[in-house]
């Protein structure tokens, strides 16, 4: 009787989970999953975070503890004990069962902080398992969590835990007492089921990482509302009605609530259910990981967000299959927003960038179409999805509006202040990624670049979806250090343009070209010593523009390293690797971020960041005891504020030779200042390898 229940069990969830032929298995390319203005869901650019997976969660909000998990983009998975399958009590085939090939460790250092974990008894050992199919061992995965815990005490994971119906209440209390209790229980929060008040700061000062909810076999916990696929067939029609389903949900969540958002296409039971289950049995070709292949999972997780916002609501927990498949993570981390992530609008017709008229980044400047330069800091932009602002790097402070919110085509865009408290304007500045389409949210317009041509004004136009809509996202990372570490080189200038720039020696130099105010250059290695310094030998930085040449030897490249002080050991770091000017610093433990990597000068005098390609070291004009320190953009006219002396050992304010950076304390997180030159080891700092 027991194997029969078993089957017919199983039975059910194969339906719940597969029911379509083999034969109706499309082969073509994934599904375009469409909203409501019918574009595919394809070609979303997910930001490359600079966030480390295995600890996300404090390198995101050490600085903002009070942060409900509620709240944020958590991504998770599901049937997370599946990595390893094998027949429950029919002969099936792992496919239809198996969800992820990423072990519990794995998962949890690929960023994933949500965990579905059923576990049965089978041949007398506690395991996961999925319906007809027995996965990992429960005690492998309860180590792993333990393991996990211990060594990132800060990152705080969500477990679902299911304890299968057909083992009986004594081999659940064993499973609590031999595995459960062994393992996590220590670091488990005592929450209720009404609980979902859950900060990041209640949990570290209880020192707990593990939140349980349990889902089946012990105690419900009600204060979370989950949203699942709706049951469709595999067409290339309904999967729309898929996603609809999905946003429908998600709009309707309490916000005071945890809320689980499914990334799964959930196929139901149909006339070719016989078909389908004679190629299952037989070998087919059908499985859950090629079904998870036709959900594209960051753009339906930026299409959910974008949803929710329109309504004041936010996506919060997002679980699927194969979750390490496909950049997801990345796109949790985008939508956080804890994080400054540049990038450049490049246009898909064109290959020109979108910049500031004049590239000064003021009230009512113009937006543009120029020629792509990655030095040029009015071609940068952030997008803060906390409420829709597309920010320009040059002043984070000016956000592209639509003048007058006119909802009419043709209409330049331009800068405004984003702090501007009028209704009227917030809305004129509220934009949402569509993809690689830019849609004002309040009416049915986009961005278009009408023409080809440098200059052109960058307009709203009526949503079309045409390649004049179409902008791609190159972000800015790691891999633009080398135009960091050129920036803070000591260049020696050497010609005007249409001149000859002569080193003087055959050895290899790199040249610098282009426009010192604007900040726009082109580089250049030559192994002859010389250059001719024009147009075109090294390219236009910027068109219309006088331009210059400055050259260095290879040798004399940059090297940044951490920057450490003796009394602590900790290193000199960007607070929070937030690159805004402004940004205090303070000591942390050394990890060799590019938030901690530095560079001095002697020539220029200045302390430069890797955080940014135009950072350095700032005393805020405050040359007395007790003095901040913080990063500010290099080419500041109020210079004397970021020159220092360094010796090797104690670095000096150039305005106050008395004066010395000073490490207040030696723990993490201590404030690094001014204080009167006294020589004492928490003013002494030394690099790094």
């Amino acid at each position: 009787m027991k194997n029969a229940a078993l089957l017919a069990a199983s039975v059910a969830l194969l339906t719940s989970l597969t029911s379509v032929a083999a034969s109706k298995v499309p082969t073509e390319a994934p599904y375009e999953i469409r909203d409501g203005k019918g574009f595919p869901h394809t070609g979303v650019e997910t930001v490359p975070s600079q966030t480390a997976p295995s600890r996300w969660m404090y390198e995101s909000y050490h600085d903002a503890p009070q942060t409900y998990l509620r709240d944020i983009c958590i991504p998770g998975t599901h049937d997370s004990g599946t990595y390893v399958v094998q027949p429950r009590f029919i002969n099936v085939d792992k496919n239809i069962s198996q969800t992820t090939q990423a072990s519990i460790r794995q998962q949890l250092d690929g960023g994933m902080r949500q965990l579905d974990i059923r576990v049965t008894l089978f041949n007398g050992e506690y395991m996961a398992y999925h319906g007809p199919t027995i996965g990992a061992k429960a005690i492998d995965m309860f180590n792993d969590l333990k393991a996990f815990a211990a060594e990132n005490p800060k990152e705080i994971v969500i477990i679902m835990l299911r304890l299968d119906h057909e083992i009986s209440a004594q081999q659940r209390q064993d499973f609590m007492d031999s595995i459960f209790r062994d393992t996590i229980e220590p670091r488990v929060a005592a929450l209720n089921g009404q609980d979902a008040d859950v900060t990041f700061q209640r949990m570290w000062e209880q020192d707990k990482s593990f939140i349980v909810w349990d889902y089946g076999g012990v105690d419900a916990y009600p204060n979370w509302g989950h949203a699942s696929g709706t049951p469709v067939y595999l067409s290339t029609s309904l999967p729309k009605k898929y996603f609809d389903h999905q946003v429908a949900q998600i709009k309707q969540r309490d916000p005071n609530k945890f809320f689980v958002s499914g990334l799964n296409l959930t196929p139901t039971l149909n006339a070719g259910a016989e078909e389908f289950f004679n190629g299952l049995f037989k070998g087919g070709a059908f499985s859950i990981k090629k079904l998870a292949q036709h959900v594209n999972k960051p753009a339906l997780i930026y299409a959910k967000d974008r949803s929710a916002k329109a309504v004041g609501k936010r996506v919060n927990i997002v679980s699927g299959d194969f979750m390490e498949d496909q950049p997801a993570f990345e796109a949790c981390m985008d939508i956080n927003d804890r994080q400054k992530y540049f990038f450049a609008l490049q246009s898909v017709r064109s290959g020109l960038c979108i910049g500031v008229r004049g590239d000064q980044a003021v009230n009512d400047a113009r937006i543009e179409l120029q020629q792509c330069n990655q030095h040029t800091i009015t071609q940068q932009w952030d997008y803060d999805h906390t409420n829709g602002f597309l920010r320009n790097r040059a002043d984070l402070n000016k956000c592209v509006h639509l003048p007058g919110l006119a909802s009419s085509s043709g209409n330049e865009l331009s800068l405004f202040e984003c702090s501007a408290s009028n209704e009227t304007l917030k809305q004129a500045m509220t934009f949402d990624f569509r993809e690689n389409i830019i849609d004002h949210r309040y009416s049915d317009v986009s961005f278009d670049s009408t023409e080809d041509r440098v200059g052109t004004s960058v307009r709203q136009w009526q949503t079309n979806g045409g390649y004049a809509q179409r902008w791609s996202r190159i972000y800015q990372t790691t891999a633009d250090a080398d135009a960091t570490e050129l920036y803070a080189a000591p260049w020696k200038d050497c010609a005007a343009e249409n001149q000859l720039c002569d080193s003087g020696s055959d050895a290899d130099i790199i040249v610098r070209y282009g426009h010192a105010a604007t900040a726009s250059f082109e580089y250049r290695r030559t192994a002859s010593g010389k250059v001719m310094c024009n147009n075109r030998t090294l390219g236009d930085p910027k068109p219309g523009y006088a331009k210059r040449c400055a050259y260095i030897s290879v040798s004399e490249k940059p090297e940044f390293k951490t920057l450490i002080n003796k009394a602590s050991g900790l290193c000199m770091d960007v607070k929070g690797g937030n690159s805004n000017p402004g940004t205090d610093v303070w000591q942390w433990p050394c990890d060799g971020g590019i938030a901690q990597l530095w560079y001095y000068n002697s020539l220029t005098k200045r302390m430069y960041s890797k955080i940014a390609h135009d950072r350095c070291l700032d005393n805020r004009g405050q040359t007395h005891n007790g003095g901040g320190l913080g990063i500010w953009r290099c080419d500041d006219p109020n210079i004397e504020n970021l020159l220092f002396n360094w010796d090797g050992t104690y670095l000096k304010n150039i305005q106050s030779d008395q004066i010395a950076v000073d490490a207040f304390g030696t723990a993490a997180e201590s404030v690094i200042g001014q204080w009167t030159f006294h020589g004492r080891e928490n003013q002494q700092w030394y690099w790094g390898d």
